[in-house]
């Protein structure tokens, strides 16, 4: 299990330039330590909390290839769970969730 955890305040941003390359770590991660644990019996679960949205939708990328099942993957942002699907969308996006980029672009329009 992967869980990313949205906290536009005090998650880890990171340059946009490593977005993907952190994804693809953090999967990556994920699949050398979870074959080792589920042999032992136990759970492990990779957890991340990002502050920019670029992150995350470098994440979704790698769910749509294939390199992580997104039943593998949890979402959650305050009291909301977001649910990617295996194309790498979500069925919910409540206000304040990633949309930073979009609010100021709208205030350009």
């Amino acid at each position: 299990m992967i869980r990313l955890t949205y906290d536009p305040i005090n998650g880890e941003c990171m340059p946009d330039g490593i977005c993907v390359q952190r994804a693809q770590e953090l999967i990556k991660n994920h699949k050398q330590h979870n074959d080792f644990w589920v042999k032992e019996g136990k759970p492990f679960c990779v957890t991340q909390v990002f502050a920019n949205e670029l992150f995350f939708h470098a994440f979704r990328v790698q769910v749509k290839r294939g390199l992580i099942a997104c039943e593998e993957v949890e979402v959650t942002f305050g009291d909301h769970r977001i649910t990617i699907n295996k194309d790498g969308r979500c069925h919910t996006w409540p206000p304040g969730f990633c949309d930073h980029t979009d609010v100021l672009l709208e205030a350009l329009f």
